[in-house]
C-alpha cells in the first residue's frame, strides 16, 4: 500500500514538475535574439547582454544597440579609472554604509561591489556621462565595440 501510494505520488510530482519546467521554457526561456557586445580596451575585454526582453531602445536594431550599451556600461564599471578612483574614495565615506553590501566582506568580488556602489546618485551620474562618451567613441569609429547575435 505505501509503496502503491509514494509510486503514484511520484508520478503526480513528476508529471507536474514536467508541465511546469514546459510553460517556463516556453513562454519566457529564450525567446527572441540575444546579443553580446564586447570592447577591449588596454588588453582587457568588457561584455554586455542583451535581449528582446531587456532592451528599452527602440527600432530594428534595438538588442544590438542595448548590447553596445551594455558594454560600455561595464567597461565603466569594471575598467575606467576615472569611476575607480571616484569608487575607492566612496567607500570611505558614510553614504557608502547606506548601500546594502559590506564592502570590506572578503567574499564579496570587487566586480560586484563595484556595481553595488553604482546605486549612489554620484557614482551613477559618473558611469551615465562614461557610458555616453564610449557610446560617441564608437560611433565616432575610435572605439569598437563587436556585437554578436543569435
Amino acid at each position: 500500500m505505501f509503496w502503491t501510494n509514494t509510486n503514484k505520488n511520484s508520478i503526480s510530482a513528476s508529471f507536474i514538475f514536467v508541465i511546469i519546467l514546459g510553460l517556463v521554457l516556453g513562454c519566457g526561456g529564450g525567446s527572441g535574439k540575444t546579443c553580446v557586445g564586447e570592447l577591449t580596451f588596454e588588453g582587457k575585454t568588457f561584455q554586455g547582454t542583451a535581449n528582446e526582453a531587456s532592451t528599452d531602445y527602440k527600432g530594428e536594431d534595438r538588442v544590438e544597440a542595448q548590447a553596445r550599451d551594455n558594454a560600455c556600461s561595464s567597461y565603466c564599471i569594471e575598467g575606467d579609472k576615472g569611476y575607480d578612483r571616484m569608487y575607492q574614495e566612496f567607500i570611505k565615506t558614510p553614504e557608502a554604509k547606506k548601500i546594502n553590501i559590506d564592502f570590506n566582506a572578503e567574499k564579496i568580488t570587487l566586480k560586484e561591489k563595484k556595481w553595488a556602489a553604482m546605486t549612489n546618485e554620484k557614482l551613477s551620474r559618473y558611469i551615465d556621462q562614461c557610458r555616453k562618451g564610449c557610446l560617441k567613441q564608437h560611433s565616432d569609429g575610435t572605439q569598437v565595440i563587436a556585437v554578436k547575435c543569435q
